[in-house]
Formats: C-alpha cells, structure tokens, sequence
C-alpha cells in the first residue's frame, strides 16, 4: 500500500489516473487479505493458534451484510432483501 498511498497523495486531477489509482488501490487490498488469509491458516494448521467456536444469530449477520450491500444494489438496480 505505500507506494499506492504515495500515488494517491500526490494524484492529479485527471479521471483516467485516478481510475487506475483506485483499481491500483484495490488490487493491493486484495493481495494483502489473500496474504493475511494464508498467513492465519498457516496458523492454525502448525498449531500456534487454537480455533474457537461461537454460536451467532445467523440473521443478524446477514441484516449486517444487507444493510452494507444494500446501496450497491440499489446503485445496480438490484433488490437486496433477508426475508
């Protein structure tokens, strides 16, 4: 992210830079939780980090994910709804 955050300090106005910038950014974020993913598997698997179970209400979790989602949706003309 440092290079991209440097770039993103100092970008010009031009739509098309800011375009990449922002695919640049993104792509960056998802190395990095693929990574961080890996990392915390690697984890678990040698042991160094001990699994916990919890119960959740599975229906507040996905009026979380709607509730997050629900303004991309309408933006693609989508109707988003856990009912």
């Amino acid at each position: 992210e440092g290079a991209s955050a440097i770039l993103n300090i100092t970008k010009k106005p031009n739509e098309s830079f800011n375009h990449i910038l922002d695919i640049l950014n993104a792509g960056v974020n998802s190395v990095k939780d693929m990574l961080d993913s890996l990392l915390e598997l690697s984890r678990l698997e040698s042991g160094a980090d001990e699994v916990e179970l919890l119960s959740v209400n599975i229906a507040d979790v996905l009026q979380q994910l709607a509730a997050e989602y629900q303004a991309v949706a309408l933006k693609k003309d989508l109707r988003l709804s856990t009912e």
